[in-house]
Order: structure tokens, then sequence, then C-alpha cells
């Protein structure tokens, strides 16, 4: 709550219609356009500078519509209204992002840089799959191993440890592979 006596105290005023600004009221004749439905198909122009206006379907709910606009197409309107994520960098990493990426230091990647930008990607995409892939096999080996160690484990712990190891080092092998990071056949992980 302020307290500052030095604030007036500020109550809202009521405006009669006399008061209003006489480009605000409808001209003589002109009557003041009915409420928008819902529902109401909207259709789409553009100026000479690429800005997009939408206006009602219907005349009866619109108000004078800006002078030379061009109608667009129905690809347009559809490119407009569902715009492509663009590819965003620091110099390092690649982010799609629809609009702006307001971030110190990243802007839009060129078409030169891009194919080397997405192979670091995919490469980093790969190794954080293999890693999350890794942990999970470890997670797995861990009580598998301990059994052994221990000498407490069935026969099927033994070959369960066995699959795991198996799928663990085809992992590790993957990076070696022809055709990483784009074409990666993905090892099957134990059941």
């Amino acid at each position: 709550m302020i307290t500052d006596n030095s604030i007036p105290n500020i109550v809202p005023e009521v405006i009669e219609v006399g008061d209003i600004p006489e480009f605000l009221l409808p001209k003589a004749g002109e009557d003041l356009p009915p409420e928008i439905p819902n529902n109401l198909e909207m259709r789409y122009w553009k100026d000479d500078d690429g800005l997009v206006y939408a206006y009602p379907e219907a005349p009866q709910y619109c108000g004078p519509m800006k002078a030379g606009l061009t109608p667009m197409s129905e690809v347009e309107v559809l490119a407009h209204l569902n715009p492509l994520p663009l590819p965003w960098t620091d110099g390092v990493e690649l982010r799609y992002v629809v609009g702006v990426m307001d971030l110190p230091g990243w802007r839009c990647a060129t078409e030169q840089e891009l194919p080397g930008l997405l192979v670091s990607q995919r490469t980093a995409d790969a190794q954080a799959r293999i890693a999350k892939l890794r942990r999970e096999a470890d997670a797995a080996i861990a009580p598998l191993q301990d059994a052994i160690d221990l000498q407490e484990a069935s026969e099927f712990e033994i070959e369960q440890l066995n699959t795991w190891k198996r799928y663990r080092i085809a992992l590790s092998r993957l990076t070696e592979r022809s055709g990483y990071p784009e074409n990666i056949d993905w090892p099957v992980p134990p059941a």
C-alpha cells in the first residue's frame, strides 16, 4: 500500500458521451460495427513491405481496409500462421526456434555453416543417447556382477551379465562404425 502523502488520490473519471473526442464517434449515418462472432473466417492481405493484415471475411464486421494491399494465397497464409523454425547458433550449438532467439551471442545460422553444425548436433545427440544407454546398462550390470563376485549368481544371472556386457561393448564401439553419427545401427538392449 502506498502511504506517501505527496501522491494524489486518483479517482476514475466518468466520461460522458459528449466528452468523447469527435474522431472516435461514428460519422453521421454510419453505424457501429456489430460484435464480431467467434467463428468468423479471416482473410489475409500484405502490403509492399511484407506486413500482414487480417480482416474478417464478412465486410459488415470490418472497418475500412488499408489501401494498396495484396491478397495472400492459401500457401502464404499457412506459412505466415505456422512459421517454420529457423536454425540459430552460437557458433557451436544448433537450435531450431520459431521467431527470434533473444540470447546474447546467438544468431541465425548461415547456409555455409549449417552442414557442419548439423554434424556437430547429430554427434552431440548421439553421444548423449549413448551415455544414457550406458548408464542403464551399468545399472543392470552392477547387481549381476555383485552376485558373481560373491559367488551367489545363478546360471541365468551369469548369462544375463554376459549379455549386458556385450550390449555395453556394442554401445562403446558405435563411434567407430561407419555412418556415425548420421546413420547409427543401435544395438538392442537385453530383454
